[in-house]
Order: structure tokens, then sequence, then C-alpha cells
């Protein structure tokens, strides 16, 4: 079989908990929302609601709250990845994980980013892997 054009990407490692922690520093953070999802700064700090095909479309504010996350992520915690930006379809598909994980704990939507516990999110993504 001929080796497959353009070469092979390197695979992103796993998430690890300081990347998630990134992920929630951001969501909490009303400068960071005021810039990057301003109609999400304008409500309580909650998860938001992402797919991975909104978060690929250009000028969706999904996209728009993506982007910025997934450079966040490599400027404090890059050497995890290789200094790589994780795809904006990870970073959707960590948040709707992240979502799942914290609304199974609490159905107060606005309490799950405050109490939310990466720790226990962390371990129950590791026990998921086959």
């Amino acid at each position: 079989m001929p080796p497959r054009r353009g070469g092979g990407k390197n695979v992103p490692n796993a998430w690890a908990a300081a990347e998630v922690t990134v992920v929630l520093d951001c969501l909490k953070s009303k400068d960071f929302l005021s810039t990057h999802a301003p109609d999400l700064a304008e409500s309580p700090p909650s998860f938001p609601s992402i797919t991975v095909q909104e978060a690929c479309q250009r000028d969706s504010w999904q996209n728009q709250l993506c982007v910025p996350v997934a450079r966040a992520v490599q400027a404090r915690t890059g050497e995890h990845n290789n200094q790589q930006v994780r795809p904006l379809g990870s970073v959707a598909l960590k948040l709707g994980q992240m979502r799942k994980h914290a609304l199974a704990r609490t159905s107060d939507e606005r309490a799950a980013l405050d109490e939310f516990d990466v720790a226990s999110f962390m371990t129950a993504a590791t026990d998921a892997k086959p």
C-alpha cells in the first residue's frame, strides 16, 4: 500500500487535568468571555452547549469561543501536547464531556461550572476508556 499523501499529523496527547483547568478558567473569566463570546458573557457563567459541527463553522459563536480556548490551552499548558494547538473538534468534544459530567452531578446549570471537580472528571474520563 502506498504511503498517504501529505504525511501524517501528530496525534494529540490525551487531555491533562491542567488543560481542563485552563478551559474552566476561560469559561469562568468575564474578560475572556466578553472578548471572545459576548453572548455568553451577558448571562451567568455556565457550560455552553456546543457540537463539533457548530464549533467548526466559521463565524459561529461556538467557533469564536473554541479557537481562543484552544490557544489559551496551548499557551498555558502546551508542553503537554508538544506545543500543538488542540483541534476545534477536540475542544468542542471536551466542553461537551465536561458539561455532561457537571450536569450529572448537579441539576443547577449555573452551579455546575462553579462546582466542577477536575479530579473526578479526569477519573471518570480515565475509567470510561476501554
